[in-house]
């Protein structure tokens, strides 16, 4: 049996945002290989942070407003994600809503079966 090699994965796709006649499009170009942890902990922080019971302070709408900035620098780097957050005016909730289909669709399955392939070659 031969020794198998796998290149790494690689997730390009553009996603577009319209408002009216305004129209952003970025282009989303990740080795998944190289974020994957970093993704999964994003993940996690937005998550916790969602499901807080504690009131909506200055604080912790700054500590979400941070980790959904964090996670989509991860995602389209710094350029692109002022792009966004300009377009969305600094409102994280919005932007969330709008671009999660994007994410749970496209972005979320990539991440998954580079999971499930990592895990498979580790077992070898």
């Amino acid at each position: 049996m031969a020794f198998v090699i796998y290149r790494k994965d690689h997730f390009k796709e553009d996603l577009e945002l319209h408002d009216g006649d305004n129209v952003l499009t970025l282009h989303v170009d990740l080795h998944i290989d190289k974020i994957i942890q970093e993704y999964v902990d994003a993940v996690k922080l937005i998550d916790r942070l969602q499901a807080s019971k504690d009131a909506a302070t200055e604080e912790k709408i700054k500590q979400f407003t941070d980790a959904v900035r964090d996670y989509f620098v991860l995602i389209l780097g710094v350029d692109q994600t002022a792009q966004l957050l300009d377009f969305y005016q600094n409102s994280p909730t919005e932007l969330l809503s709008d671009v999660m289909p994007f994410i749970t669709g496209k972005l979320n399955p990539a991440i998954a079966a580079a999971q499930r392939r990592m895990a498979k070659s580790y077992r070898k």
